[in-house]
């Protein structure tokens, strides 16, 4: 593990960190010579003194629920985007998230800037962004009514502009109804479809 020099660095709680000469050169050599592409990122944050002033947000969000997983029953809502991810350090999480993974929904009603607001999380619960302000309303009494709600992935990365997103609603039962005959009921259930995130 590298040591810092001991001038305003991050690990002395401080606002920048400062590498010694050697291990700068050390780093720098690494990040030229690396082919995963995994690893070069990770040496590439290293290197970036952090200017606090432009660092973006960095957090998890609690979970009061556990991660939905998808059902061929639930109900696709709405096709959206995240809004916010400038705001977001993604670069830690972009490679491990891929078209077709869940996404979670949790209720911000604290929210100082929007009483609707949405956060779109992973399903460890890092932040990535949220529901935009234009489309949360109906989603926002959805969730307060403790419905369950989570998104779908759809862009190639989260680490563009608007990574696009599908909102489903997590169907947990069906409406009896009765057969034509008056005799017994049947449940409404579909036939198995092809996954579409194969």
């Amino acid at each position: 593990m590298p040591v810092c020099a001991k001038k305003q660095c991050r690990c002395c709680n401080s606002t920048e960190k400062k590498w010694s000469n050697q291990v700068e050169i050390e780093l720098q050599i690494a990040l030229e010579k690396e082919p995963n592409i995994k690893l070069k990122r990770q040496i590439d944050r290293l290197l970036q003194p952090e200017n606090l002033k432009n660092q973006k947000e960095n957090r998890y969000l609690k979970m009061k629920q556990p991660p939905l997983s998808h059902a061929h029953t639930d109900k696709e809502l709405l096709h959206t985007y995240i809004a916010g991810t400038q705001f977001h350090e993604l670069s830690g999480v972009a490679d491990f998230l891929k078209p077709g993974d869940l996404l979670q929904l949790v209720r911000e009603a604290d929210n100082a800037y929007d009483a609707n607001a949405i956060a779109v999380a992973t399903q460890a619960g890092y932040m990535l962004g949220y529901v935009p302000r234009s489309e949360n309303p109906v989603l926002a009494s959805l969730l307060d009514a403790e419905e369950r709600l989570y998104a779908i992935l759809e862009s190639p990365t989260v680490e563009m502009e608007r990574p696009k997103i599908t909102i489903v609603l997590k169907r947990t039962f069906f409406q009896a109804q009765p057969t034509e005959q008056g005799q017994g009921i049947i449940l409404p259930f579909p036939p198995p479809k092809k996954k579409k995130y194969e």
